[in-house]
């Protein structure tokens, strides 16, 4: 598997870019990763199995990166941040409430 080099800075251009073009990608990881590929991909049509070739050879930004960088941007600019980023962080205790699931899995 060829891969491009590992280029944070890159991707970071690009999620702030995504944040502040699309509004609705600061709620939804979903609609900021496939708004982030697109651009990726470019003017090229490109079918489910182009896709996957791209991103399989490393030629598309991570999802974990890509997601991970989000999270950074929002908690340092809070113009970045969605409508639901309140709502969400009021819930982090909950959420590692059911997260001791795990602990006895």
């Amino acid at each position: 598997m060829n891969s491009q080099p590992f280029d944070l800075q890159a991707v970071a251009c690009k999620v702030y870019s995504a944040l502040t073009d699309f509004p609705e990608s600061r709620d939804d990881d979903k609609v900021l990763l496939s708004t982030i590929w697109v651009r990726e991909l470019g003017d090229k049509e490109s079918n489910i199995k182009d896709f996957f070739t791209e991103f399989l050879s490393g030629h598309l930004s991570n999802p974990e990166t890509i997601t991970r960088v989000r999270r950074k941007l929002q908690e340092k600019h809070e113009k970045l941040r969605g409508e639901k980023w309140e709502i969400r962080h009021k819930m982090e205790g909950a959420v590692c409430q059911q997260l001791t699931f795990f602990d006895n899995w």
